[in-house]
C-alpha cells in the first residue's frame, strides 16, 4: 500500500499509541470455532526475524510503552524469546495472550528470563464449554493448569479473557468463581463476533436482542468480581449507555468511565503477522489494513486522520443516529459495528438499544446471507430485520449461580423494570425534545443509575467509598 495522500484536515488525531497488540503468528494448537483471525497454519508471508526486530524498533519510535504479543499462539513461532527479549531491552513493557494449551513451567521460566511483565490466559467457560469452543478436548484444563502455573511465577500481572456467546454465557459465573482461586488481578470480557472462521459459527453468535440480558449479566458479573479482588470489566465491543455502563467499564468501587468511541488508530496500533499495520488488532484487514509495516503501513496510521474520507473517521446512522448518547459512543466499537452490519456507523450490538426496543416491544434479528470466505479477518454479509412480539434470546435464568453470589443476582434481578423505565425515559425525553445540542452524557446517565443501581446493596458490600460523586463533571 503506497503512502495515503493528505487531501484535506478533517478532525484532529491526538495521537497516542501506548500499546501495540501484535499478531506475532497465525501458528496454533487449538482449533477455536470464533477465531477471528482463522489461526492455525501460519502465514506464508509473516515476518521474518528481522522483519519483525525492524517492527520493534518502529514502536519505540513510536513512543509505545506495551506491547502484547498474542496469534495464533505467539510462543509457537521459534523466534519469540528473541524478538521478545528486543522488546524488553527497548524499554517497552512485553505481554502475551496465550491460550494455555501447551505452556509448561519451562515456556513460563523463558517468559520471566526475557523480561515478561503480563501473561494473559484466554478462557471461555467451564469444562466441555471451552473444549467445544476451543475445538481441542482437555483444552479446558490445560487453561486452568496454565493458571495455576503462572500463579506460581515471578511474572507480576495475570489476568483472563472470555468470548462470551450463546454457548458461554451461562458458565460465567462459574467459570469466575473457579479462576477466582488463581492470582489474576483483571478479567476482561467481550462478545464473539462473526469474523474468520467464527463467521461460520452461527451458533455462537448472539441476536441484538439478547443485549438486554447481557446488561445485567455484566453487571453482576462485575461486582462478583470485584468481591473476589478483580477488576472485570467489558471489552470495547460490549456495552453502551444502558444504567450499568459505567459499571461494567470500571468496577463498582470507583464508577469513573464510560466508553467515549472507539479509540482504533488514537490508542492501539494493531499489528498483523506478515507486517500490516491497523487502528486495532481486532479489525477487519479491509477496509482498515493501512500497509505494511515495511512500507508506508506506519507512515499511514500516523496521518489517517488528515485524510478525507477515512476508515476510522466516525460515523452514524440508522439507530445511532437517533440515539442520545450518539455524539459520545459514535455506535460503538469499529470491529463489532462492521462484522455485522458491514460498515461503520449503525451498531446492533448495544445494551441501551435493546432495552429500549425491549420497552417497545419491537425486536431485531441478524440473519446471515452469505458467510464470506472465512479467511483471516474477513466477515460476512448479514442482514438485519426487526419484529414485533416476544424474543427468543437468551435468558439470564439459565446461567449458573455459584454459591455466595445468590444475593447480588436478586437484588439486579428487582431493578428490571426499573432498568427499562428509565431508558425508555432518557429515549422518549430525547426523541420529543430533539436535543441536538448541550446533551450532556454523564447526567443522564448519572439519571439512569439513580433509579438502577442497587446503591444499599453495594453500600452494604463496601463498595461505595468511592461510588459514585454526584457531583463530578466528569
Amino acid at each position: 500500500m503506497e503512502p495515503l495522500p493528505v487531501k484535506k484536515f478533517v478532525e484532529r488525531n491526538a495521537r497516542r499509541h501506548t500499546i501495540a497488540v501484535w499478531e506475532f503468528t497465525l501458528a496454533c494448537n487449538l482449533k477455536c470455532r470464533h477465531c477471528g483471525s482463522s489461526a492455525g497454519k501460519k502465514r506464508r508471508d509473516e515476518l521474518s526475524t528481522n522483519q519483525a526486530l525492524d517492527v520493534v524498533k518502529k514502536l519505540r519510535d513510536f513512543d509505545v510503552k506495551e506491547v502484547n504479543l498474542i496469534g495464533g499462539e505467539a510462543t509457537l513461532r521459534p523466534d519469540w524469546t528473541v524478538i521478545g527479549k528486543a522488546i524488553s531491552d527497548a524499554g517497552m513493557a512485553l505481554a502475551f495472550q496465550t491460550g494455555g494449551f501447551h505452556i509448561t513451567p519451562e515456556i513460563i521460566k523463558r517468559m520471566e528470563e526475557i523480561g515478561t511483565k503480563g501473561v494473559g490466559v484466554s478462557i471461555d467457560g467451564v469444562g466441555d464449554i471451552h473444549d467445544n469452543q476451543r475445538g481441542i478436548k482437555g483444552s479446558y484444563q490445560s487453561a486452568i493448569r496454565t493458571l495455576d502455573y503462572l500463579s506460581e511465577s515471578n511474572i507480576p500481572s495475570l489476568a483472563c479473557n472470555t468470548q462470551l456467546n450463546k454457548l458461554s454465557y451461562t458458565t460465567l459465573l462459574e467459570l469466575l468463581d473457579k479462576v477466582s482461586k488463581t492470582r489474576i488481578k483483571s478479567w476482561q470480557i467481550a462478545q464473539t463476533l462473526p469474523m474468520g472462521i467464527g463467521t461460520k459459527a452461527t451458533d455462537l453468535h448472539f441476536q441484538p436482542s439478547d443485549f438486554s440480558v447481557l446488561h445485567e449479566l455484566t453487571a453482576i458479573f462485575s461486582v462478583e468480581a470485584w468481591r473476589k479482588g478483580i477488576l472485570g470489566i467489558a471489552a470495547n465491543p460490549l456495552g453502551y449507555f444502558g444504567p450499568y455502563e459505567r459499571l461494567i467499564r470500571s468496577g463498582p468501587h470507583n464508577i469513573n468511565s464510560f466508553y467515549q468511541g472507539c479509540p482504533a488508530a488514537k490508542g492501539v496500533i494493531g499489528i498483523e503477522a506478515n507486517g500490516i499495520i491497523k487502528g486495532c488488532p481486532s479489525l477487519p484487514t479491509n477496509p482498515f489494513g493501512l500497509g505494511k509495516s515495511n512500507q508506508s503501513g506506519f507512515e499511514n496510521l500516523e496521518k489517517i486522520f488528515q485524510i478525507g474520507d477515512n476508515p476510522y473517521q466516525n460515523k452514524i446512522n440508522g439507530f445511532c443516529s437517533d440515539c442520545p448518547f450518539s455524539k459520545n459512543c459514535w455506535s460503538g466499537c469499529s470491529w463489532s459495528s462492521t462484522t455485522t452490519m458491514g460498515k461503520k456507523g449503525d451498531n446492533p450490538y448495544c445494551m441501551f438499544r435493546a432495552i429500549v426496543n425491549t420497552g417497545r416491544r419491537k425486536y431485531e434479528q441478524l440473519i446471515q446471507k452469505h458467510e464470506g470466505d472465512l479467511g483471516p479477518f474477513e466477515y460476512g454479509i448479514n442482514k438485519l430485520q426487526r419484529y414485533d412480539g416476544k424474543t427468543n434470546g437468551i435468558n439470564i435464568e439459565n446461567v449458573y449461580i455459584p454459591e455466595g453470589m445468590e444475593n447480588t443476582v436478586q437484588v439486579f434481578r428487582e431493578k428490571r423494570l426499573d432498568v427499562i423505565s428509565s431508558v425508555m425515559e432518557i429515549f422518549n425525553n430525547f426523541r420529543k425534545k430533539n436535543f441536538t445540542k448541550d446533551v450532556n452524557p454523564l447526567g443522564m446517565l448519572k439519571f439512569m443509575e439513580i433509579n438502577c443501581l442497587p446503591y444499599n446493596y453495594l453500600s452494604e458490600i463496601g463498595a461505595s467509598k468511592n461510588f459514585i460523586d454526584k457531583n463530578n463533571n466528569q
